[in-house]
């Protein structure tokens, strides 16, 4: 029989990352999992105003860490009021030290601590919700669709080369159909409105944005979508994000903001829309967008993924070829208890982009 350990924790502010996380007894790699590209990101983060914030929550086992949470600060608009929020990143517990509830004592830390009165963390996992549902958080899924794009990728991994790659490849997706559905809808649409690609997002955007007419968000003003366009934290390459503007002759209506992923296991490349945004639905709706967005993407592009709560947006999509996959999530605490329909989805600004989920 093998002792318990002793379990110790440690909380790593803000202002001990700038100066270097010393990191000698990390034989497990829990303090510096892709520290170099999440320092730089983190560093950089708009809403990082006091380095005394906290950084990292870390689990010991025996002086040896074993379990880690990261944190960001993030901005939450309720009610036209905006308020600072924790938001978390790549919680991790060693597989062996899962049976003494570290991860547990993570999540209840994260909850019950003072310093924010309000946290919201995305992409959290399916073993996880369950807790997440005890500890009083409110619960938010965005229903996500995947359209098959280009199967070269795919079927290049079953071994074919050469024109019978090509052959099998056009093949395939002239079977996926998807340009033929939207076609004579994406010309009329081309045709009235213009899609930029830009390096720097600019501040029109915070109009759409604030008042697109939720009671509930997440902000995703201009500097926070210029800080998503940062990296990633693998730091692999092939991996990026891009930020489009949309122009109705010089008057901007609209936005949107991709990211592009490759495996390095398999070739294949991935991309999803994770942020946009309309001055007007009426004129240009969230399909519109998605039906715009789509040729910006590499032209080896596998799977383009993209989430809606919208009923309509839903049958466009499904008409270009998009197919429902999954539900993606968002969990929301708040020690305020005077909003009783926080938990409605349809008040609150959802997008797939939330927390940390477009620097992964």
């Amino acid at each position: 029989m093998g002792t318990t350990p002793d379990i110790a924790f440690q909380s790593i502010k803000y202002s001990a990352l700038r100066q270097g996380i010393n990191a000698d007894n990390d034989r497990y790699g829990i303090l510096h999992h892709e520290y170099e590209n999440r320092r730089l990101i983190f560093l950089q983060n708009p809403n990082l105003v006091d380095d005394e914030k906290p950084y990292m929550y870390v689990a010991y086992a025996d002086g040896v860490p074993v379990a880690r949470c990261t944190y960001h600060e993030t901005k939450i608009m309720i009610d036209g009021q905006i308020h600072p929020a924790l938001s978390g990143s790549s919680l991790s517990v060693l597989k062996e030290y899962r049976k003494y509830a570290i991860g547990t004592d993570i999540m209840i830390h994260n909850t019950f601590r003072d310093d924010y009165d309000y946290k919201i963390f995305a992409g959290t996992s399916a073993m996880a919700l369950p807790l997440f549902k005890k500890l009083k958080y409110k619960t938010l899924f965005i229903p996500r669709y995947i359209l098959r794009y280009n199967y070269k990728t795919k079927i290049k991994q079953k071994g074919f080369r050469g024109l019978c790659l090509k052959g099998m490849t056009i093949v395939a997706n002239t079977c996926l159909n998807y340009k033929y559905h939207f076609r004579n809808h994406y010309k009329r649409l081309s045709n009235r409105f213009s899609v930029v690609k830009l390096d720097t997002v600019p501040e029109w955007v915070n109009d759409i944005v604030m008042n697109d007419g939720h009671q509930y968000m997440e902000v995703h003003d201009h500097r926070w979508l210029q800080w998503n366009l940062t990296g990633c934290f693998s730091g692999k390459p092939h991996q990026f994000q891009s930020f489009y503007g949309i122009f109705d002759g010089d008057k901007p209506v609209g936005f949107f903001l991709t990211k592009e992923r490759q495996k390095e296991s398999t070739g294949l490349k991935t991309g999803g829309i994770y942020e946009w945004g309309s001055i007007d639905e009426g004129i240009l709706s969230e399909a519109d967008i998605y039906e715009l967005a789509i040729p910006t993407f590499s032209k080896d592009i596998y799977i383009i993924d993209a989430g809606t709560v919208n009923s309509a947006t839903v049958e466009r999509m499904k008409r270009i070829g998009f197919k429902y996959a999954s539900d993606e999530n968002i969990v929301f605490y708040s020690s305020q208890k005077q909003n009783k329909d926080i938990n409605d989805a349809s008040l609150w600004r959802l997008r797939l982009g939330y927390a940390d989920t477009i620097l992964y």
